[in-house]
């Protein structure tokens, strides 16, 4: 097969890629540790807090049901991508210096967020609730989530996994 090279020559904000998403169009959306970009028909884009982002060292992606796509990263916030523009969200229930590791999206439009403080279910509707050790996750420190049948969520943490079903 063919094999292409994307890098900053070719306008990614920075070599390092934190996480790869290809979106419900065949899109493929790239996290780095300087901005966000998309592959689209043989064209990059790029984004940066210049053009919206709540922060340019992202992490992590995640597609919700209706399309928008998710990014976050070395923050407490959320940037939501309508196909438009960009919106940040502040993810509320968490403390200060907290930042989002992972991202996943429910059926329903609930997206979690791992993080070093914890898990957050931010809901459609904007509620949020905060997981924590005392409520069986196994350490506060989420670094990876996967969504699985019946909405049922999968949480990697420091000191091993929980099942979350939401």
């Amino acid at each position: 097969g063919e094999a292409i090279q994307l890098s900053t020559p070719q306008g990614l904000p920075s070599a390092q890629a934190a996480h790869l998403l290809v979106d419900s169009h065949n899109a493929l959306w790239i996290a780095t540790a300087g901005g966000l970009s998309r592959w689209a028909n043989s064209k990059l884009t790029s984004w940066t807090t210049a053009n919206g982002l709540a922060t340019n060292n992202l992490a992590a992606l995640c597609q919700t049901p209706d399309g928008r796509i998710w990014a976050a990263g070395k923050s407490a916030r959320l940037s939501v991508w309508d196909a438009k523009q960009f919106t940040t969200l502040a993810l509320g229930t968490l403390p200060p210096g907290a930042a989002v590791q992972a991202l996943a999206a429910a059926s329903d439009g609930t997206v979690w967020a791992g993080t070093t403080a914890g898990l957050v279910a931010r809901q459609a509707d904007g509620n949020e609730r905060r997981y924590l050790p005392a409520d069986g996750l196994a350490d506060d420190d989420v670094c990876a989530l996967t969504m699985a049948a019946q909405n049922t969520l999968w949480a990697g943490t420091r000191d091993g996994f929980s099942r979350i079903r939401a």
